[in-house]
């Protein structure tokens, strides 16, 4: 089993402007346009660590990480997280279970006492929380407002990874024999009524698993090699109408699997994001890899955990209309919740979400007759950005266009006189648009701009509208 958390083309943009007043406007506007003793050596080394922070963490251009909880005294016993929200998590910390929320101190809601909790997984009422004892197996069913548990129900021992079953059933990732020599894991069913039963047997220590947005398994299977060399683990899909026969009573095989993946150094956590792209951590690697949408072997890398540190945990929290995709507007994106530590000091639950370009204007929102300048930035390096301007009232944001599967963002009426202006990016992902208010109006200009990564990438994004009001 494995160590637990902690331990070892061309788009159309409107109207072109007319025969209006506001002509002469945007025709100015486009114008402008030794030997030492090893005890002094701790001495030496103690205070800086005791007071050095961690790495800081390297997303992809276009997303951003900040930080949801940290722990750093008791680190190392740290075994799982579950984000209930965008502001609270609970951890698994040795045979507690502890309620974190931004800028309030942990709070307990558990405590196993007489044994480790082995995994948390969401359940089943909005404010519950499955609970897996690692040595009897027992699931708790915790209610994290108050902290009670109102039902218990039998589940296997060293269970590594659960996902939740209409009904209040459960299927685990376990290796109930471990440590026995070779003791392999399985899939297992479980829940309220119900004799624990493995539904999968599979080779080598325990692994995630996953249930997809389609009802289909995913399961890594790490092989027989203990630990699994490099390249070994694997990831396979095994399709819904399998899985419901095997609730119903049946057993799944490997073969079952119509899908499988390969390239990793081995496989920790697992998640899906509403693209059909899975995610996977390697219990020795800082890296969060992607697979693409509807694959399983990694394609790319969407997290750098930073040096010393290492990627565990991963769950989405879903998101209200926006893809999880680069430079997306945040509070309608998912967000990717991931674990790092150093399995010593340090352990931290991040929030990694799209981040948009942004736009500003210079030197003021009011202005009068003279210069002024129109920044981007945060987009994406080396594209261009098409920034456009209207006189018309903006309108509720909306997906105006779609890039493949990124959809643009766009608060500027499509049907509305636009003056669009091309701006090359450059190695930062910024560009700037100097201007003149010519005087003679008393306008509001409105602005937003849509940015493009290079030729032949499908990296697109807008950003936030800004407006301009234009003193005569």
């Amino acid at each position: 089993m494995h160590s637990p958390m902690g331990l070892a083309g061309p788009m159309g943009l409107g109207k072109p402007v007319g025969s209006s007043p506001a002509r002469g406007l945007f025709r100015a506007l486009l114008a402008s346009a030794a030997v030492i003793p090893f005890a002094a050596v701790l001495a030496a080394v103690q205070p800086a660590t005791a007071q050095s922070l961690p790495p800081t963490p390297q997303p992809m251009p276009g997303l951003r990480a900040t930080t949801l909880a940290e722990e750093m005294p008791r680190a190392a016993t740290v075994r799982a997280f579950l984000p209930l929200d965008a502001d609270r998590c609970v951890l698994a910390i040795g045979s507690r279970v502890e309620l974190f929320a931004n800028g309030a101190n942990p709070r307990l809601l558990r405590d196993l006492r007489s044994e480790d909790v082995a995994t948390l997984c969401a359940g089943p009422a909005p404010c519950s929380v499955y609970v897996s004892a690692l040595r009897s197996g027992t699931v708790h069913v915790l209610d994290t407002t108050s902290g009670g548990v109102p039902s218990t129900f039998a589940g296997p021992a060293n269970a590594f990874s659960a996902c939740a079953l209409p009904g209040g059933q459960l299927l685990l990732q376990a290796n109930p024999n471990w440590p026995q020599a070779g003791a392999n894991s399985g899939v297992w069913l479980a829940g309220p009524g119900l004799v624990p039963r493995e539904i999968l047997s599979l080779q080598g220590p325990s692994g995630p698993l996953l249930l997809d947005h389609q009802g289909n398994l995913l399961v890594a299977e790490l092989g027989p090699i203990v630990p699994p060399p490099p390249l070994a683990a694997r990831l396979l899909r095994i399709p819904a109408a399998k899985v419901q026969l095997a609730l119903a009573g049946a057993t799944l095989s490997v073969a079952d699997a119509t899908q499988s993946g390969s390239g990793f150094l081995g496989i920790y956590s697992l998640a899906e994001d509403d693209l059909g792209c899975v995610y996977t951590t390697d219990p020795a690697s800082s890296l969060v890899l992607r697979s693409a949408p509807g694959g399983l072997s990694p394609i790319g890398t969407v997290l750098d955990a930073g040096a010393s540190m290492i990627a565990l945990g991963l769950h989405f929290a879903a998101g209200s209309g926006a893809p999880f995709a680069a430079y997306q507007p945040p509070e309608r994106a998912p967000s990717l919740f991931v674990a790092r530590t150093d399995f010593w000091s340090h352990f931290e639950v991040l929030q990694l979400r799209p981040e948009r370009p942004q736009l500003t204007l210079a030197p003021a929102l009011v202005l009068a007759p003279g210069p002024a300048t129109v920044t981007i930035d945060g987009a994406p390096a080396g594209g261009f950005a098409l920034l456009a301007a209207t006189l018309a009232p903006p309108i509720a944001e909306l997906p105006a266009a779609m890039l493949g599967t990124t959809p643009l963002w766009l608060a500027l009426p499509q049907n509305a006189p636009l003056a669009v202006q091309l701006l090359p990016l450059d190695a930062t992902g910024a560009a700037l648009w100097p201007f003149t208010n010519p005087g003679g109006y008393a306008v509001t200009l409105s602005f937003q701009a849509i940015v493009l990564g290079t030729t032949g990438s499908t990296t697109a994004g807008t950003t936030p509208l800004r407006s301009l009001q234009l003193l005569p």
